[in-house]
């Protein structure tokens, strides 16, 4: 393990030293997410890095501290790659920096990565949102300049704008079809008995996490193992803990639809400044006919268009299944930057990734029918 120093945290022991220029920092921010908060850090590595795989870059200004970056280190086929705090149950990255400092620091940073680039062969930036407030961590100019060989690459997230009143959102957010689903599902739920939907916020939330593990744990994502109690116990660790620190920091959504008194869907959302995502869903499979998770979603839109006039967005995240591009009435993106060093290790993996890229040009090629073939 290489020594630490003022510029880059590299084990886990040392984190709690830059506590107090953290908090300062966070308090000066433009954006104050929880997501970037040190708790929430510290959290995340204690569930799933082990101590030196820690890495933090602090970045200063004429002797003043304006941003850190939390990263991750792992080894990828011999390879060392420092990434942001992202798995397939976290899809928050970014870095912490003072309001106003944004340009300055991006500019420091790639400085900071550049001069420690013997320490790392690629630098993988995931989930970087079009719509949160620094949506281009490393510009790509100012790689140039540093002779840095980066890949990009970009993919849709599903946002549905939050319309008041909401009657704008079922005329124009949904397609014709879509808003006659939702009308007959409505007309079936009351049909078969009394309907309520329940809105639990933070701690009140909290008593209410069991009932929502067990509605998203039935049926498949039960029986794939993909629901949360599921899970290998280091992600039960972070839901655990990411629900408590959501609950005490005012940004903790629980929805249950009821039928005659049961539970029979349950969504688990978060506020982070103006956007509230939409992040677990489930329901129970024999009520399906219900249309539960339409039903849900559209009350959610409803709640957000006339419980607040802070949240502007219900955000979806990547990847459809299907189904949210239905829903989406606004474009957003989603961008991951791959950045390879100078070293003789980020040379290498750019050679490999082209080598790649080409052999799959090529099988691409071949593998097309002659012309006029059938």
């Amino acid at each position: 393990m290489q020594p630490s120093d003022r510029r880059c945290i590299r084990h886990k022991k040392e984190l709690g030293a830059i506590r107090d220029d953290w908090e300062e920092v966070y308090r000066n921010s433009s954006t104050r997410s929880l997501f970037l908060s040190y708790d929430y850090v510290n959290h995340w590595y204690d569930c799933f890095a082990a101590p030196d795989q820690v890495r933090v870059y602090r970045v200063e200004d004429a002797g003043r501290t304006i941003g850190f970056l939390p990263l991750v280190l792992n080894k990828i086929m011999g390879f060392r790659v420092i990434s942001s705090l992202t798995n397939d149950h976290s899809f928050h990255a970014g870095a912490l920096v003072c309001a106003g400092r944004e340009v300055r620091f991006q500019e420091l940073l790639i400085q900071e990565l550049t001069a420690t680039q013997t320490a790392w062969d690629m630098f993988q930036n995931s989930f970087a949102f079009s719509f949160s407030s620094l949506p281009e961590l490393l510009p790509e100019p100012l790689l140039k300049e540093r002779g840095l060989r980066c890949q990009r690459w970009v993919q849709p997230t599903y946002v549905a704008r939050v319309e008041r009143p909401f009657d704008i959102f079922l005329r124009s957010g949904i397609s014709p079809k879509e808003r006659k689903n939702f009308r007959q599902y409505r007309n079936r739920l009351a049909r078969a008995g009394e309907v309520a939907v329940r809105h639990y916020t933070d701690f009140e939330a909290l008593s209410h996490w069991g009932t929502f593990l067990a509605i998203e744990g039935s049926g498949w994502k039960g029986q794939a193992g993909s629901s949360i109690s599921k899970l290998h116990d280091n992600y039960q660790r972070f839901y655990h803990g990411l629900v408590n620190l959501l609950a005490r920091n005012g940004a903790l959504h629980l929805y249950f639809l009821e039928l005659n008194g049961e539970p029979i869907a349950g969504a688990f959302c978060y506020q982070d400044g103006c956007v509230q995502h939409y992040a677990k869903v489930g329901y129970k499979e024999e009520y399906s006919a219900f249309g539960p998770f339409l039903m849900l979603f559209m009350h959610i839109v409803e709640d957000l268009a006339v419980r607040t006039d802070t949240v502007e967005m219900l955000h979806m995240f990547p990847w459809d299944y299907g189904y949210k591009h239905r829903y989406a009435n606004e474009e957003a993106f989603c961008t991951e930057k791959l950045v390879y060093s100078k070293a003789l290790g980020g040379y290498a993996a750019y050679l490999l990734k082209r080598v790649k890229q080409y052999s799959a040009t090529l099988m691409a090629h071949y593998k097309k029918p002659p012309p006029g073939q059938p």
